[in-house]
């Protein structure tokens, strides 16, 4: 296929750790187009016959992610074509909703509205889903700026990934 030259470049870099007790996996990709699907469902079928017991790891883009970003897919599409086309093993994402606003602490508007989508999109496929919590705060590029996080942060957006079935922070 167009991937082997890639694939074979892949295969031959683990090839010195791929059976090291330490070895779990590998973060295939972080926040993919869908227009990387086709290519990532390649490489996954690839991986898991080479290291059938090692975790294929992709992580998707939250729902505040730019519709050109997700490969003009709505979001619900966006997951939904990710678990057809990829078959993945789960489904992963980040959301960062603790906001700062003018000084004011704010959450994201979509928080629980990705929660549940990737909920139900992995519930019907009969996937875990991990969630990335927020764990401390920045400004991006763009100025918008997260927050310092607390304990209780901490605590409340593990409270709520586990009652939304997350299997994995």
């Amino acid at each position: 296929s167009e991937y082997d030259s890639d694939l074979a470049i892949f295969i031959d870099a683990i090839a010195d750790y791929k059976d090291h007790p330490a070895f779990k996996g590998h973060l295939a990709v972080d926040e993919p187009s869908a227009n990387a699907y086709d290519w990532l469902s390649v490489y996954h079928q690839v991986y898991k016959e080479y290291l059938p017991d090692k975790d294929f790891y992709v992580n998707l883009f939250p729902t505040y992610a730019g519709l050109s970003l997700r490969g003009d897919r709505n979001y619900e599409d966006y997951i939904q074509e990710y678990i057809d086309k990829v078959d993945p093993d789960f489904v992963s994402y980040d959301h960062y909703p603790l906001m700062l606003f003018y000084e004011e602490s704010v959450l994201t508007d979509d928080y629980l509205l990705n929660m549940e989508i990737v909920s139900e999109k992995a519930h019907e496929a009969n996937l875990p889903f991990w969630l990335f919590i927020q764990s401390l705060g920045y400004t991006n590029i763009t100025g918008t700026q997260r927050r310092d996080v607390t304990e209780e942060d901490l605590r409340w957006q593990i409270a709520v990934a586990m009652a939304y079935g997350t299997q994995g922070i």
